[in-house]
């Protein structure tokens, strides 16, 4: 016993959801470079790294937090460097580990 539909699909609905499908495909598969997303990226890693410290108390400018992230030596409170240093290590794990359903340390 087969089933029999109720129900037709026009030639011109079939037609229209082909092309509605393709170009879905297309644009799925399509890869955009964009390159200015890395530079943003690290800006904005950069101002939060910054912000985030200054809130406790770390008194580095946002060029020198700069400066630190590129690993430029430059002189300030070794306390305040490594504060720096550790965020961008956990912005980097973050990062790395984010698909995962868990994180451990």
């Amino acid at each position: 016993m087969s089933y029999h539909p109720q129900f037709t699909i026009p030639s011109k609905l079939l037609g229209q959801v082909e092309a509605i499908s393709a170009v879905r495909e297309r644009i799925q598969g399509a890869t955009i470079q964009v390159p200015w997303i890395p530079v943003l990226q690290q800006d904005a890693m950069s101002r939060n790294a910054h912000s985030s410290t200054a809130i406790e108390g770390n008194p580095l400018t946002l060029d020198q937090v700069r400066a630190i992230e590129g690993g430029e030596p430059i002189p300030v409170l070794e306390r305040s460097r490594r504060e720096v240093v550790n965020y961008f290590a956990a912005l980097r794990h973050i990062a790395k580990h984010a698909g995962k359903k868990r994180m451990t340390p």
